[in-house]
């Protein structure tokens, strides 16, 4: 439905598919307590925070990497993505293509 927490949202496929909320301020407080305890001392939580600290931990590592991949990603595509084609007669760094004191077209070879 509209407004609130949460919710269903249709799929193309008919089905139900569910939408997260950001967190209220007080569950990223918690969360992140929940971090920092973990770290400090994990012997110190219940089974059920100890669990839940491991879930939080775990998530944000896959999305760290995640992260990574797509920014390695965007640099490889930026620095393979667009091509120029080449100029007949000119070298790929667009100065004359000589061979032997001749200009030559680009990819002629040498006999």
């Amino acid at each position: 439905g509209k407004g609130g927490k949460g919710g269903e949202k249709k799929d193309g496929g008919g089905g139900k598919k569910a939408v997260w909320a950001p967190l209220d301020p007080d569950s990223v407080r918690k969360n992140t307590e929940l971090r920092e305890r973990y770290a400090a001392d994990p012997s110190s939580l219940t089974e059920e925070e100890r669990t839940r600290a491991e879930t939080l931990i775990a998530r944000t590592e896959r999305k760290r990497a995640k992260r990574h991949d797509s920014q390695e990603g965007r640099k490889l595509k930026n620095m393979h993505g667009k091509k120029e084609k080449a100029t007949p007669g000119m070298s790929v760094l667009g100065t004359p293509l000589v061979v032997d004191g001749e200009k030559k077209a680009s990819g002629a070879k040498k006999q």
